[in-house]
């Protein structure tokens, strides 16, 4: 680990650079950039992106399977940009960080104390700058930090709109198994998605056809039985029979019309609603209404339709599971903050998100479990 007295903060004045000393293009750009950098508005943005480390070192991927890593192998950068008005005009505080997730027991942080690189992003030294000088060696923290300033600027000049909310990076818990069933938040908001009005929700395993004809229907006051002849794969005289399937749901269960004896129903098609959509405010609200067994079955089901297989591994999202964290490989997943340009290649999507004096944006908390603070900065390394 870099010491603090060891990292370096900012970036050369270009002009007392030798003729005959090589400067990357991504210098040179920084200074045009911070030339043409808007200063008239009182403004306090911050831009947030993934990067990956190593090779990859701008997360530009072919597949998308590279675009999860195990927990702490990719760093995450913010930059934190504030224009305040001074007796010369404007200035700005410009902060540029990186920061690995770590696990702490049952909870996984993105903090202070998982700050792994703060860089004074001034470009150019002034006389009140503060922090060291960023290394122009440095060109992929440069360009990284061109990318996250540039974001910022096209909001702020009304170019792009700011997002309403930080999109940040999944984690997913993997497992040998599939895990238990654990009473959390996260779960019980899943359950309410699943069968609320909007359908927020993925559906579960149970509402989607296997494919085949429908064979029987049976419905009784805790259990509604579909059951599905699915076609041969040979004929009989090769010792081969038609399979037979069965999906139990909920004695609530709401069947789409088509959902009748002697129907061919293609596979994957949305066979019914566990329970009457509507509004519910809480599970205990499902469970008083269609019992502790419909519950269980959609706690199950929920958990069921947020699973990915990965590495080999069952993997549910972490925040679901934080009792069995201690014995999941955590993988983070970066695919939903990338996109795939013309080249094939994946790269990261900047998020530019306001933050004001009551709120700040790049702060999460997802139920205890998942608590990051994407502007804190190790207290030895404060740029002061």
């Amino acid at each position: 680990m870099t010491s603090p007295s060891q990292i370096q903060i900012g970036v050369p004045d270009l002009s007392r650079v030798a003729a005959d000393v090589f400067v990357p293009e991504s210098v040179r750009q920084h200074e045009k950039q911070v030339s043409a950098r808007s200063r008239s508005l009182n403004r306090e943005m911050a831009a947030f992106a993934a990067f990956a480390v190593g090779p990859a070192v701008n997360r530009e991927a072919v597949h998308e399977h590279e675009l999860i890593s195990p927990l702490g192998e990719t760093t995450l950068f913010s930059m934190f940009r504030k224009t305040v008005p001074s007796r010369h005009g404007t200035t700005q505080a410009i902060v540029l960080s990186g920061y690995r997730a770590r696990r702490y027991g049952h909870q996984i942080r993105i903090g202070a104390n998982e700050n792994v690189c703060a860089y004074d992003f001034r470009f150019r030294p002034v006389p009140d700058a503060r922090g060291k000088i960023l290394a122009q060696r440095k060109d992929v923290t440069i360009r990284i930090g061109l990318a996250l300033d540039a974001a910022i600027e096209r909001v702020v000049k009304r170019v792009d709109r700011e997002v309403p909310a930080l999109i940040r990076p999944k984690v997913w818990a993997g497992f040998q198994r599939v895990p238990e069933i654990e009473d959390t938040r996260a779960l019980r908001r899943a359950v309410l998605d699943m069968v609320g009005p909007s359908r927020r929700g993925p559906m579960g395993p149970s509402q989607l056809s296997p494919g085949g004809v429908v064979s029987d229907v049976i419905r009784t006051e805790s259990e509604v039985v579909i059951g599905f002849a699915q076609p041969e794969t040979a004929s009989e005289s090769d010792g081969r029979i038609p399979t037979q399937a069965a999906i139990s749901l909920p004695g609530a269960a709401v069947l789409r019309p088509y959902v009748q004896q002697g129907m061919q129903i293609a596979a994957g098609a949305v066979l019914a609603d566990f329970v009457p959509r509507r509004m519910y405010p809480n599970v205990a609200v499902l469970e008083r209404l269609y019992g502790p067994e419909a519950l269980d079955q959609l706690r199950s089901e929920a958990l069921a339709a947020h699973m990915e297989v990965i590495n080999g591994l069952i993997c549910v999202p972490a925040e679901m599971v934080p009792g069995q964290m201690d014995r999941a490989v955590l993988y983070e997943d970066f695919r939903h903050l990338m996109a795939r340009g013309e080249d094939g290649l994946y790269r990261a999507v900047p998020q530019v998100v306001r933050i004001g004096p009551n709120n700040n944006s790049l702060a999460v908390d997802m139920d205890g479990v998942i608590v990051a603070d994407m502007t804190a900065i190790r207290p030895e390394w404060a740029l002061s």
